[in-house]
This record gives C-alpha cells, structure tokens and sequence, in this order.
C-alpha cells in the first residue's frame, strides 16, 4: 500500500506540475519543477504584470534552483526579480541562462530584446527577434508591425539583410506584415534591394508583383525601375518597347509590362497566333461595357515618336471602338497623344505622333473600350504595336 501511495503521489505530481504547480506541490512538497512553475505564476499570474520586486517569487525560485539546477522557469522567474530590482547585469546573466536553455520561452526573448534595444545592440536584438518568430506563432502579432516599421530605417538595413537573404519561416509574414502597414514602398523595396532581394520562391514571388505594382501606384517610378531590374527574368529595353513580345508580356512584371483587363466585364489576355506567329492582346467585353482594357509603362526619352498598331473586332457592333493614349505620369498626367478609332471587323490601322518633353521621364500607354450595342458584347484583338522615334 505504501509503495502504490508513492506511486500514486508520484504520476499526480508528474500531471500536475506545469498545469496546476500549487496541487503537484501538496502531493510532492519541494518539487524543483512545480516550484518553478509556482515562481514564474506569481510573476504572469496577474492581469497586469507586477513592476516590482516580488520576494516570495524570488524565495520559490531560489528553492526550485536548488533542488534542480536546470529549471528554466525559475531561473527566468529569478531573473525578472532581479531586474525589477535594478540588478540589470544580474538579470542579463540569468536571463541568457534561461535562453540558453530553452529558446521557445518568450518572456526571455521580450526581455533581451529591449536589453538589446537598450544598448544599441541591433544585431542583438534581431537574434532574439529571430528566436521569438521561429518558435512562438503568437509572437508574431505583437513583433511583426515593429520589424516592418524598423525595415524603414536605413540604418537598420546591414543587420537586416541576413534574415532577408535566409528564408527563414517567417520572412513571409514579415514582407506582407510590411506591404500592408508601409506608406513608403520605396523604402521597402531599397531595403531588399540592399539585402540582394527576396529568395525567389513561389511563396515569395506573389509578394514581390504586389510590391512592383504597390511602387508604380505610389508614383515611385525610379525605384520601380531599379527595383524590376533586379528580378529574374527582367529585362532593361522592356521599358522602351511598346511590343506584344514574350518579355513585354511576362504577367508577374505589370504594369511594367503590358497589363489586360481583369475587369468583370471586360477580360484581357495575351494569346500566340498574330501575324507571322506574334503576341495578340485580345479583350472579351460584355454588352456595353466600356473602361480599361490594358496599360503600359513606359521611359522613352524626351523626343518625336510614331505609334501605330492594328486592331480588329471579330463581329461588328454599333458605336464600338477603342481609345488610345500616351500620357507622362510624373506632370500631372499631361496627354502627349490620344484618338478614338472605331472598330470594325478586319484589320484595322491605327497611327498617330507623340513629342515626349523633357521632364517626362515615364509614360502610360493605355487602351480603353467601348463594346457597343451588341446583345453579345464584342472580342477585340489588338497586335503589332509597335512606338519608335522618328528624330
């Protein structure tokens, strides 16, 4: 009967010392574990965390250490005592201790990240950041809007880069925690400019369009340009051709390159089968429909151009037609060309003339429609685009 009391008292202890430390300590009194346990209650046990030394915490604690050396939750527990009562280097030791032990304990990693933060350690800090996001999910709402916010800070940008260059599990969160806060997606993009970019991965990827796209809505032109001509695949004459060719066309770049519709009532695509084996731009409208059909940037230098391309639309509607412009987006949107050509079935030529002033460094192409009367809506086809300088 004694030797099942003992077991019994034993496998209650064991259950109970980390749920419930208070019970495993009346079945066991002096478990290392359980008063551990009770050490680091007494310090997050309350709504609001105490801001003062707590000696009976600091007691249980130091009687927990003493029955095992090795007892994470009272050595973290002694060591917020010991900073609560501005032993800074005492608690720095306890608390790398603790860290030593376990890197999946918050609390510790919280804590050495303001120590660092505190003595301008930034590479310090990220380490802990790093711990701290790799093994606690919950982390990562409260230190994800700060490392965006910190990606922002060119200084910051050196220690930084060797979490971008790794793909670390929470590089994901991390860029899209900082695509959705920043204002500044210039300086987003510079810094993983000068980390040598994102992995290129194809949980990253969609991540890297969004921010091409975010750069040329915020009118961050330059960077836009820089920033695409780091990318895989990318191509430096893209932004001075107007062409349906395959680097023109390659979807994940626009706008920078061409961009179709994704409209509901107007859907674009690019398809192989124009003259001579080209790229067609080819836009389904519904009934009526009339808006963006598709877009380009563009950087041509200041100068005389001629553009001329041929559209088609396969069964003929009333009052349908499409209309061509090229406009400088960096001064206030002034229009250097526009025309409105109505469709008809067959090729269709359109051409006009353009003068690109100085202080226009990029332009938008843009082709926008009109479906017509037709109770079927319409199918345009749009190929051989072509923008060359005549001076």
């Amino acid at each position: 009967m004694g030797l099942a009391w003992l077991a019994f008292t034993a496998a209650a202890a064991n259950v109970s010392r980390t749920s419930d430390p208070q019970r495993a300590l009346k079945f066991r009194p002096g478990d290392p574990l359980a008063l551990g346990m009770l050490a680091q209650s007494h310090m997050v046990g309350t709504a609001v965390p105490a801001r003062r030394p707590d000696a009976r915490m600091a007691e249980t604690a130091r009687r927990a250490i003493e029955g095992l050396a090795i007892n994470t939750p009272a050595i973290q527990a002694l060591a917020v005592h010991e900073s609560l009562s501005g032993n800074e280097a005492k608690a720095r030791r306890l608390f790398g201790l603790s860290d030593r032990l376990s890197r999946r304990d918050l609390a510790t990693q919280l804590w050495l990240i303001e120590d660092a933060v505190r003595r301008n350690d930034v590479p310090g800090a990220l380490r802990h950041y790093d711990s701290a996001l790799r093994t606690k999910m919950e982390s990562r709402q409260l230190l994800l809007p700060i490392l965006a916010s910190a990606a922002e800070d060119r200084e910051l940008w050196p220690a930084l880069a060797p979490f971008v260059n790794a793909h670390n599990p929470w590089l994901n969160a991390f860029i899209r925690q900082a695509l959705s806060s920043t204002k500044r997606p210039d300086l987003l993009a510079n810094m993983l400019m000068h980390a040598g970019g994102l992995p290129e991965t194809d949980d990253l990827r969609p991540l890297t369009e969004e921010l091409l796209r975010g750069l040329v809505e915020g009118r961050y032109f330059d960077v836009a340009q820089r920033y695409y001509l780091t990318l895989p695949g990318a191509s430096a004459r893209v932004l001075r051709d107007a062409q349906l060719a395959e680097a023109t066309t390659v979807a994940r770049f626009a706008p920078i390159t061409w961009q179709p519709s994704a409209l509901e009532d107007i859907r674009g695509s690019i398809l192989g089968g124009g003259p001579g084996g080209s790229l067609v731009l080819s836009a389904t409208f519904s009934s009526g429909a009339q808006g963006f059909v598709a877009r380009k940037l563009l950087a041509l230098a200041p100068g005389n151009y001629v553009l001329q391309a041929r559209q088609a639309i396969r069964e003929e509607s009333q009052n349908a037609e499409l209309r061509w412009s090229m406009r400088c987006v960096d001064t206030a949107g002034q229009v250097l060309w526009s025309t409105s050509a109505p469709l008809k079935t067959g090729p269709q030529l359109v051409r006009g003339s353009f003068n690109v002033p100085d202080g226009c460094a990029y332009q938008f192409m843009s082709i926008d429609g009109y479906a017509g009367t037709s109770p079927f809506g319409g199918d345009v086809n749009i190929d051989s685009i072509d923008v060359r300088r005549t001076d």
